[in-house]
């Protein structure tokens, strides 16, 4: 889940909801640090969709190395 509080965006993963904060890297894309503490180097965090509204779809690039990093919004 990625949320927004003023200008700062946040990703949190997994069942204990581990936090992180974006930070703004090139034009859709953040870098991250994976928490946890496992010594996981930066990753990124591509957003795309229409230009002008939301984001449809987030890839994190740390998870696909898992094959479940890219998330689409729905309804």
């Amino acid at each position: 889940m990625v949320t927004a509080n003023g200008e700062t965006l946040t990703v949190k993963i997994g069942p204990k909801q581990l936090s992180s904060t974006l930070n703004h890297y090139d034009g859709d894309v953040f870098s991250w640090l994976p928490p946890g503490g496992n010594g996981e180097p930066l990753s990124a965090v591509t957003f795309a969709g229409n230009p002008g509204g939301p984001a449809q779809t987030v890839q994190i690039e740390f998870l696909d190395a898992y094959k479940f990093g890219t998330f689409t919004r729905t309804g």
